[in-house]
């Protein structure tokens, strides 16, 4: 696990100079995580397996960053090493993670699309619904006699059925659908109705 020979990319990328790194473990830079799988990798690198894995490692100035090796087991003056390659991925990591967020964001838009739509269908159909209580409300107010004790219970029915359709549109206008409609509103009289 010492370090034997290594070049200044590799150096610079952990920000000692070659002459420090050389003698030090991968102990010295592997975060635990990565250090537990250390003895499976020596052995399958041992048994002659080529391998490619992503580690973080520790910078001298204690950040971590993301890394892909490969490592291979090579032979040189009847000696076996390890030799490795490491790439820096904090870049690659960092667009997978805005891409992740990217897919989140359109999931999360074609929910609320999809919300729109069901808002819209529901309030369409409930909306010819109330038309049709509406409807008929307003037509049994031109029948009973102005005195009628249903007749306040009429006029209820037909002002709780006009609420409800502009509710309806207000769906609809969600939905996109419909355009919204500002308008001023009497807060005294809406009290009042309300009671």
């Amino acid at each position: 696990g010492k370090i034997v020979e290594v070049n200044e990319s590799f150096a610079r990328m952990h920000g000692y100079s070659t002459k420090e790194m050389v003698g030090m473990s991968l102990k010295d830079f592997d975060v635990p995580e990565t250090l537990k799988m250390a003895p499976e990798r020596v052995r399958r690198l041992l048994a002659g397996e080529a391998l490619t894995f992503e580690v973080e490692h520790r910078h001298k100035d204690g950040h971590m960053f993301p890394l892909e090796v490969s490592a291979s087991l090579i032979s040189s003056g009847g000696e076996s090493y390890i030799q490795s390659f490491h790439r820096d991925i904090a870049g690659r990591k960092q667009e997978e993670e805005e891409k992740r967020t990217l897919e989140r964001q359109v999931q999360q838009a074609q929910k609320m699309e999809s919300l729109g739509v069901l808002a819209g269908g529901i309030a369409h159909d409930f909306n010819n619904l109330l038309m049709v209580v509406l409807g008929h409300a307003e037509l049994a107010l031109e029948e009973i006699p102005p005195m009628s004790p249903s007749r306040g219970n009429l006029i209820e029915i037909t002002t709780a059925a006009r609420r409800a359709a502009d509710l309806c549109r207000q769906m609809l206008a969600y939905a996109g659908k419909a355009a919204f409609a500002v308008e001023r509103v009497g807060l005294r009289n809406l009290v009042v109705e309300m009671t």
